[in-house]
C-alpha cells in the first residue's frame, strides 16, 4: 500500500475533483452526488418491481432463443411456437407495465439520472468509471472507522 492509497478524497465534480485527484496524485476518491438519496428512496419503494422486470427480461431472451431454435429444427411444432408467441406477447406486456411503474417514481422530465433501462446512463457510467465510491453526503461516512478501505461491488459481466 502506498500513502496515496490511504487517502480518500471527497469531491463533487467528476473531472475537476475526482478524475484529477485520482490521475495526478493517485488518491482514492469519493464522489458526492446528492441525487443518490432520491434515487435510493425511489428504488427502495419499487424493489420488487425491479426484480420482476429483471426476471422477465432474462426470460424473454431465453424465450426468443428457444423460439428461433424450434423454427430452425427439422420438425417444426407450430403449436409450441404458437404457445411461445402467446407467452412472449404476455411477457412483453408485463414488461411494459413494470417499466411504466419504475418510470413513475423517477424524474418525469428525464427519468433516472443513473440508468438508461438496464445500462448505466452516461452520468452513471462516469461516476462508476472515475470514483472509487460515491455517496449523497460526507456525513454518511461518520459511522465507519477512519481506516475503512472502501471498494465498489464487483461488476457483473454479461456472460456471468
Amino acid at each position: 500500500d502506498t500513502l496515496a492509497d490511504s487517502i480518500l478524497y471527497f469531491g463533487d465534480h467528476t473531472y475537476g475533483d475526482i478524475l484529477r485527484s485520482k490521475k495526478s496524485v493517485g488518491w482514492r476518491t469519493a464522489m458526492i452526488v446528492p441525487e443518490v438519496e432520491r434515487d435510493i428512496l425511489a428504488t427502495d419503494s419499487i424493489r420488487e418491481v425491479v426484480q420482476e422486470l429483471e426476471e422477465i427480461e432474462d426470460n424473454l431472451e431465453d424465450l426468443h432463443r428457444e423460439r428461433e431454435r424450434l423454427k430452425e429444427g427439422d420438425q417444426v411444432s407450430h403449436e409450441i411456437i404458437k404457445e411461445l408467441d402467446h407467452y412472449l406477447k404476455a411477457s412483453l406486456g408485463r414488461r411494459s407495465l413494470l417499466q411504466n411503474r419504475i418510470a413513475s417514481v423517477q424524474n418525469h422530465a428525464w427519468g433516472s439520472l443513473f440508468r438508461e433501462g438496464r445500462a448505466a446512463s452516461r452520468f452513471g457510467g462516469q461516476i462508476r468509471d472515475v470514483a472509487c465510491v460515491y455517496t449523497s453526503r460526507v456525513s454518511n461516512f461518520v459511522h465507519y472507522p477512519v481506516e475503512k478501505f472502501f471498494v465498489s461491488a464487483r461488476e457483473r459481466l454479461p456472460h456471468e
